[in-house]
């Protein structure tokens, strides 16, 4: 396949949270499993390995209407981290950027989003970066965690999904 730079990309990815409604305090993890806790997957993010993803923004969806005005912090790393956190454990200890990771070496970074608009089966928000990233990727997928961000903790929906687009550009 002849190389074709640039382009415009929406890559979406999902994270089905735990069935039950245990409330999260602030710094928690939101993850998949209560035990051996894994990040999500976004596949395709880049055509080829090596490639670059110019990291631009992200638009974050909850199945929960009630998440409306809740701020999550996206963590996004370009190799699969292994987490020391599982689902509603502390992953940001005291907010200070120590993370429940055993190496950082392939985190890129993160962004808040707060869920600003809500339906009758959901809440969605979008938020853009300070400044634009250039990732790399060994493979072709890139791998987040959420974080609750806001002091009063957050309520879930038993099985909530939340589905992540995350915005930018091929190089």
């Amino acid at each position: 396949m002849p190389y074709t730079p640039g382009g415009l990309q929406a890559v979406p990815s999902t994270l089905t949270r735990p069935a039950n409604t245990t409330a999260y305090t602030q710094y928690d993890l939101i993850a998949s499993l209560t035990s051996s806790a894994i990040a999500a997957e976004i596949q395709n993010t880049v055509r080829f390995g090596k490639e670059g993803f110019r990291w631009e923004g992200a638009r974050l969806y909850s199945t929960n209407a009630s998440a409306k005005t809740k701020t999550f912090r996206l963590h996004l790393f370009d190799s699969q981290p292994t987490l020391s956190a599982n689902d509603n454990d502390a992953f940001n200890a005291s907010g200070a950027q120590t993370l429940a990771v055993a190496d950082v070496y392939g985190y890129v970074g993160y962004l808040d989003i707060t869920l600003s608009e809500a339906g009758t089966a959901g809440a969605t928000g979008r938020a853009g970066l300070d400044y634009i990233r250039t990732i790399a990727p060994a493979g072709t997928s890139l791998y987040w965690v959420l974080e609750v961000r806001d002091a009063a903790g957050y309520t879930p929906i038993s099985g909530e999904v939340f589905t992540l687009k995350l915005e930018g550009q091929w190089s």
